[in-house]
């Protein structure tokens, strides 16, 4: 028995140690990620510009008028993912409001070409009015990234993610008002002998290709936000799919 718990707290720390070096390694790629975007946005946007002016000058012929402004149309997108991009890494000080809707879309304007290379049909439902919560908008872009990458890996080609954004209130306390956000999904699905354990640390069914970490962080960010996160799923061949829905309270 004492050689069983000895081999058994070895594996565990080392399970530990692997998840996080895959973390440390994670955290790296994306300061990287973000100091390469910095460097590339100053030249981007003098390119650009330069666009700009070629599509407006008189001597372009039709064609050359489509293909200036096929250009344009890929440097304003190639800027913006630069700048949601760096919005992942720049932090306020502070709590500050935060709209969840643009939040939402700036999130998902990141996996626009992911989502189209898989077909996904993505149903979004804003209800809200634009309403806003006070927080950090890194950690709660966090959030909604680990959501929308589950769920785009859950889904089969063809699939169907939902999100839906509306004013509510707390799950038992009516008087705390605020904004509910629901991912939800037609994926496989997780089982009920995994719900239990899906916000533990280390924990993961993705085997190399998952750290265990991502739930965990989102669950912990929302907690500190001062809201609730619930979830429920299926693995019935007839209905499956992971529904994710949280409550982030307002804040004045």
């Amino acid at each position: 028995m004492g050689a069983s718990k000895i081999a058994r707290d070895i594996g565990e720390r080392k399970l530990t140690e692997t998840a996080l070096i895959k973390s440390e390694k994670m955290a790296a790629a994306g300061r990287l990620a973000a100091t390469l975007a910095h460097e590339i946005n100053n030249p981007l946007q003098a390119v650009a510009n330069l666009v700009t002016i070629w599509a407006r000058s008189p001597g372009l012929d039709e064609h050359g008028q489509e293909y200036a402004a096929m250009a344009e149309n890929e440097l304003r997108r190639l800027s913006h993912l630069t700048q949601q991009s760096l919005s992942f890494y720049r932090e306020s000080a502070v709590p500050i409001p935060v709209n969840v809707e643009e939040t939402i879309d700036g999130v998902l304007s990141i996996y626009e070409k992911r989502i189209e290379a898989k077909g996904i049909h993505l149903a979004k439902q804003y209800q809200a009015g634009g309403a806003t919560i006070k927080t950090y908008p890194g950690e709660i872009r966090q959030v909604f990234s680990t959501l929308f990458l589950n769920a785009m890996e859950a889904v089969n080609a063809g699939g169907t993610i939902g999100v839906r954004v509306r004013k509510a209130v707390r799950w038992h306390n009516p008087a705390i008002q605020g904004v509910r956000i629901t991912v939800s999904d037609n994926g496989v699905g997780i089982s009920a002998e995994n719900m239990p354990r899906i916000f533990e640390p280390f924990f993961t069914t993705k085997g190399e290709n998952g750290t265990g970490l991502g739930l965990w962080v989102a669950s912990g960010i929302v907690d500190r936000a001062g809201g609730s996160i619930l979830t429920r799923s299926s693995v019935d061949p007839s209905q499956h799919g992971t529904c994710f829905s949280i409550f982030l309270p307002a804040k004045s």
